[in-house]
């Protein structure tokens, strides 16, 4: 008190005054409650205060709590008598300024009752109030709904007359879900709750669909939503799903996670419906709306005005065909761009075969039928080439030449044959070398198309007869002879019977056959190596029905290379 100076003078008058009244209430049986308010830093903690009345500081052991004590003694009907301050605490603990916290407690009898003067010690018992124990306080504001999803809810809630509890006890969730349902910030909702919610406030799907929510790991709309929820009730994976509908395990993925569209007759739509047993009206309700994101539509051209007055009125191509009464998927006739797409239209008219009857003999579908005549690429699988044959009935020579080939397969059709038949049978390649008399390199080789056949045939028809494949057929999908030689200069006259011969479209071979000499001496000729004699001479002649000029004549020796001498001078 001494340390404190006039602030103790006024605290020590304070325990005075708060010691005599309270002797004086004391006095006699105590029965009412005494009221504290206070304001404190430490609501949570309860305190039990231990007020001592003597002329000391308080015990060690008491919590300075440096707090302001409004203290009202009350009275039969607890009605206040006397109030004033009371300073809690040691006075040696400074007061500082805080924000200071309200609170209430009730203060009962004293725990033990002091007799004569030397009763100074007197503690009380703390108990915080109840809320029935004291003046309610005031009610908060309604929170009013913020998002259009709480709106609805609660109007439709209102309309039907359902109190917030009873609305939480149909909807069986606590009272705090139901009323966040309402005030919540997010503006969408999980699908567990879709259906009850459908049911206590007797709503259309179409209300409800475009709040249903996602999180991070589930489908981006609604409808997605539904089918995985849906599909992971019925224990369905995403390739069983994939099986039933007759899509792939992507594609489910994608219509989960709306990467993938529905058409406007719903056809793959009613079949979902109809293998995960759901209602087709609530999952076309579902359905996203159409986006139209297209940018500032041009008006000059017919196609465009229709476009923007279409898009104006938010209608979609199937709606407006429906409205018009044509199909919407109108195109006008594809006329073939390729030789063989044009070859495969002309050849089918002229028998009288529609596109249907074309696709159903080729057992294909009628996709791939079209894609046939008005496909931008000019060949075609080997596996068409037979069937084309029997459908079109044409010859192997019409369509040797469009038989095409991928990255890994032959490069012309007549390898790719002599493979496939190859496989077919179960040849390895050295297998079907050694029954025909070569290597394996060379079989590889023949298949790729970098090795040729001569011109009597006789490897191909060992190749058909083992293959048991026809030789014709074989002969016609040669690819034909290629001149991939430059400007023949005819100075010599290796260059001269070069030039003659690719002229008339003749082989080495088959001009040896003409002379009637060996396709060796005709190539040692054409490259300077072989000087034919007289003889020869004018069979070459014969053969290329020309005449030699007397300059290219070389004389033979016996030794040596050949001399430049005219014969006639």
């Amino acid at each position: 008190m001494r340390a404190l100076g006039g602030r103790g003078k006024h605290i020590k008058i304070c325990l005075c005054l708060a010691q005599s009244i309270i002797f004086f209430e004391l006095s006699r049986p105590v029965t009412e409650a005494t009221e504290f308010q206070t304001t404190t830093k430490r609501r949570e903690e309860a305190p039990r205060l231990a007020a001592r009345t003597e002329k000391r500081t308080t015990p060690k052991n008491h919590k300075c709590y440096n707090t302001n004590v409004h203290f009202v003694v009350c009275s039969g009907e607890a009605k206040p008598k006397i109030s004033f301050p009371f300073f809690v605490g040691s006075p040696h603990t400074p007061r500082r300024k805080s924000k200071r916290k309200e609170g209430k407690f009730l203060v009962f009898a004293p725990a033990t009752e002091g007799s004569g003067r030397g009763a100074h010690h007197w503690s009380f018992r703390l108990k915080k109030v109840r809320a029935k124990d004291t003046i309610s306080p005031k009610p908060k504001p309604k929170q009013e709904p913020t998002t259009e999803l709480g709106l609805l809810i609660r109007n439709r809630r209102e309309e039907l007359g359902l109190t917030i509890e009873t609305f939480a006890k149909k909807l069986k969730i606590s009272l705090a879900q139901a009323k966040c349902l309402e005030t919540r910030i997010a503006e969408r909702m999980k699908y567990k709750l879709f259906e009850p919610l459908l049911r206590v406030l007797e709503l259309k799907p179409s209300d409800l669909g475009r709040f249903v929510g996602w999180t991070k790991n589930e489908s981006l709309t609604s409808l997605g939503q539904v089918i995985r929820s849906r599909r992971k009730e019925l224990g369905f994976s995403l390739a069983s799903l994939g099986q039933k509908l007759g899509i792939t395990r992507e594609r489910v993925r994608q219509i989960e996670n709306n990467r993938s569209s529905f058409s406007n007759k719903g056809n793959k739509l009613k079949k979902i419906a109809k293998i995960l047993n759901l209602n087709f009206s609530e999952l076309q309700a579902l359905q996203p709306a159409r986006r139209f994101k297209r940018g500032k539509i041009g008006t000059d051209t017919f196609g465009g005005f229709l476009t923007a007055r279409r898009v104006e009125l938010h209608l979609t191509q199937y709606e407006l065909a429906e409205r018009v009464g044509i199909s919407p998927n109108t195109k006008p006739k594809q006329e073939p761009t390729t030789e063989l797409g044009l070859l495969i239209r002309n050849r089918r008219e002229e028998l009288g075969l529609t596109i249907e009857t074309f696709a159903k003999k080729l057992k294909i579908s009628l996709a791939q039928a079209k894609c046939l005549e008005t496909r931008i690429a000019e060949r075609m699988k080997y596996k068409l080439f037979e069937p084309l044959l029997r459908v079109l009935e044409l010859k192997p020579s019409d369509l040797g030449r469009f038989v095409g080939w991928t990255k890994n397969e032959s490069l012309t059709s007549l390898g790719q044959v002599i493979r496939s038949r190859r496989k077919e049978l179960g040849f390895s390649l050295a297998s079907l070398g050694q029954k025909l008399g070569i290597t394996r390199e060379r079989v590889r080789q023949i298949e790729n198309n970098r090795s040729s056949f001569s011109n009597k045939g006789n490897k191909l028809k060992k190749i058909a007869k083992i293959l048991n494949l026809n030789f014709s057929e074989l002969q016609a999908l040669q690819p034909a002879r290629r001149f991939k030689r430059g400007k023949i200069g005819t100075d010599t006259f290796g260059g001269f019977l070069t030039a003659r011969r690719v002229e008339l479209h003749l082989t080495q071979y088959e001009l040896a056959e003409r002379v009637g000499i060996s396709p060796n001496t005709i190539c040692a000729t054409e490259l300077g190596k072989f000087v034919p004699n007289s003889d020869m001479l004018g069979k070459m002649a014969t053969a290329l029905d020309c005449v030699i000029p007397s300059q290219l004549i070389l004389i033979p020796r016996k030794r040596g290379r050949p001399r430049k001498d005219l014969i006639n001078s």
